[in-house]
């Protein structure tokens, strides 16, 4: 008897799904490459995709790949391509950063960038959170990494910079690029595309961590403290730390979200000048300035210029003000060793200059 099988009753042969693939350029890497497939490769479904870096852009071979990233010639999330070099494109994250062309980085962020927030999160984020968190990520890491990308500057060219800053995120990844005269291979190439990547990732992580666990609790924080700012001052231009927290962000939001939700016609609520934190180390009260622009020295309003500089019984002289400790020398601080100095030293500082106030 033929036991063979017929076609009718053949079994069945197991398939083995072919590994996802996720292309970039060849050639020289940059930050923008190595961070989008840091990104992609949080995600489940490219956790295990091999990275093809691709010298010419041959659409057939393009064509094999789930995701192709800083290459390609165009911007089509329905066929996961996300290139940033094609004529006539520009898109930027927000109105915020209407000047800043996204590089491909922001493209896989705009599209992946909540679900691998949610993948390396250590806290579980509701809704609203996640979206301050996606929001606030794009501008603390990811929008300097889409400017550069695209040639632009982070102030106006005719401004000659004091000095050249070769530690940035996108020196130490170009550094990884093979040497002129150094013999490698395309093995040796991707392997320093990799190392590139975990630092881009690194950074990313970082980030994020700092974001969800130190700086968005601090919200809640800072938020009470700018309500109950007249309870230290009717002037409401000072603001009083019951916890160390980090502020100065988050009393700009809070500002600009006030400021944006106001009836048209109502008068605007006195800006903040300085914020008031007890310095455990020390143990003394520490206030600081607020500054006119974020990543500015220049500040609302400093400490005045007769107090700077000026330390413990030379410095309670000058202001009068029991347990004056320190001014320091540009302004921006004033340290007493009571609450009630500190309060006094700020609203002091506020009446000797109330002609120069924003």
């Amino acid at each position: 008897m033929d036991t063979t099988s017929s076609p009718s009753s053949s079994t069945t042969v197991p398939t083995t799904k072919a590994r996802p693939r996720i292309a970039v350029h060849g050639s020289t890497f940059h930050l923008d490459d190595a961070t989008c497939v840091f990104m992609l490769k949080q995600l489940p479904q490219w956790r295990d995709a091999e990275v093809v870096r691709e010298v010419v852009a041959d659409e057939a071979r393009l064509a094999a790949c789930d995701v192709v990233c800083d290459f390609g010639g165009s911007y089509n999330h329905a066929a996961r391509r996300y290139d940033h070099h094609q004529k006539g494109y520009f898109e930027c994250f927000s109105p915020k950063f209407a000047k800043i062309k996204m590089a491909a980085t922001g493209l896989v962020y705009r599209h992946y960038g909540r679900d691998v927030i949610r993948a390396l999160s250590s806290v579980e984020l509701d809704p609203v959170q996640l979206e301050k968190v996606y929001n606030k990520l794009y501008e603390e890491l990811l929008a300097s990494v889409d400017g550069p990308d695209n040639g632009i500057n982070a102030y106006p060219e005719d401004v000659e910079p004091l000095f050249y800053d070769h530690t940035s995120l996108h020196e130490r990844v170009s550094s990884l690029n093979p040497r002129w005269n150094q013999v490698c291979t395309d093995e040796t190439r991707l392997i320093g595309f990799m190392k590139a990547v975990e630092l881009a990732g690194e950074a990313f992580r970082d980030s994020l961590s700092f974001l969800v666990e130190s700086w968005l609790p601090s919200r809640l924080i800072v938020e009470q403290a700018y309500n109950s700012r007249t309870r230290h001052h009717p002037s409401g231009h000072i603001m009083v730390f019951e916890t160390p927290a980090p502020w100065k962000d988050h009393l700009r939001d809070i500002e600009e979200e006030e400021a944006s939700a106001r009836t048209p016609g109502s008068a605007p609520s006195p800006l903040v000048l300085y914020g008031l934190v007890f310095d455990n180390a020390r143990n003394q009260w520490a206030a600081v300035c607020v500054t006119k622009k974020k990543g500015s020295f220049q500040n609302r309003l400093s400490f005045p210029e007769s107090w700077r500089g000026l330390v413990n019984e030379k410095l309670t002289a000058v202001t009068g003000i029991p347990g004056s400790q320190f001014v320091h020398a540009s302004g921006f601080l004033a340290c007493n060793a009571t609450l009630e100095g500190a309060i006094q030293m700020t609203a002091t500082s506020v009446e000797m200059q109330r002609d120069s106030l924003p």
